[in-house]
């Protein structure tokens, strides 16, 4: 335990939530202990949760330095977990020093969201031209969304609840990001016409459905957000399920993610203020890796 005192901040429950910040930290991780029941008797600073930063993993080896030497923080087992009432007790604390601690590292860049020069990526914007009839494609520019990494543990699973709850709510990033994808999709697939000569394979292969399949295509490392759209009945015309049979979507079930989602705590906006924070999660649930990682972005958001 004494090892944990080298996290960027330490969190202590004892019926208040105590916050200790390392000013000079050498394990990029935020813990937090409380007490604890079980296993033979009484835990009173037993280690409940891990969030990694950057390319550090919750719970697995991690090296430092500590007066010039290198040393290894031991693989930790989970032995205990939050109680309902210990996590809804820390979180709010939890989420507001996670988007303190990325605001502070974005600021530091040099050509970062905040800084007068961001780096700026192509994004393509199509729409479709009336006087031409045929969809065109405009260049545009702009500031490239960068946020700072994190990664939690699937075994922390009231945790994991607020975080695709806040990704997939429709004030978050993504909410705004597949707004905008439906509106295009329904555009496109409005103006292609419903004969039967254009079904099957051959509707796949219009100009028009391919630039659909390109614009989904990006989020096909993200499949749960592609069944967000069909969930969401934003999307009326049935071809649209073709198009992500060819991207091997299934829609027939409810992701993972959603149903983490659904399953969170209640009230979880006192947890975590959409106004304050963003989060999109670069990696989905898989069964090889026993985390998840995602990205923070406090506002202003990099593309407001």
């Amino acid at each position: 335990m004494k090892q944990l005192s080298h996290t960027v901040f330490l969190m202590k429950i004892d019926g208040t939530v105590e916050v200790i910040r390392n000013k000079n930290p050498v394990l990029n991780m935020f813990a937090v202990i409380g007490p604890a029941t079980g296993y033979g008797g009484e835990h009173p600073e037993a280690l409940l949760m891990e969030i990694g930063l950057w390319r550090t993993r919750p719970y697995r080896e991690a090296t430092y330095r500590e007066n010039g030497r290198r040393k290894w923080l031991r693989e930790r087992a989970i032995w205990f977990k939050m109680s309902p009432e210990q996590y809804q007790l820390v979180a709010p604390r939890l989420f507001e020093e996670l988007g303190e601690y990325a605001k502070s590292i974005m600021r530091s860049w040099k050509r970062g969201p905040y800084s007068d020069n961001p780096i700026k990526i192509f994004v393509p914007k199509t729409h479709y031209g009336i006087a031409k009839r045929k969809f065109e494609m405009r260049e545009r520019y702009r500031p490239a969304l960068q946020g700072v990494r994190f990664s939690i543990s699937v075994e922390d699973e009231f945790l994991l609840s607020d975080v695709y709850w806040a990704e997939l709510n429709e004030k978050g990033f993504r909410g705004q990001q597949l707004r905008g994808l439906a509106r295009y999709v329904d555009m496109v697939l409005s103006r292609l016409y419903k004969g039967n000569q254009y079904s099957g394979e051959r509707f796949l292969r219009l100009q028009g459905v391919q630039n659909l399949i390109d614009s989904c295509s990006r989020l096909r490392s993200h499949p749960y957000l592609l069944k967000e759209l069909v969930r969401s009945k934003r999307i009326k015309d049935d071809r649209f399920f073709l198009i992500l049979k060819s991207l091997g979507v299934e829609d027939d079930a409810t992701s993972r993610e959603r149903q983490y989602a659904d399953e969170v705590l209640p009230h979880p906006q006192k947890r975590i203020s959409m106004e304050e924070l963003q989060i999109r999660m670069m990696s989905g649930l898989q069964k090889a890796k026993p985390y998840v990682v995602a990205e923070i972005l406090p506002p202003p958001l990099p593309f407001s």
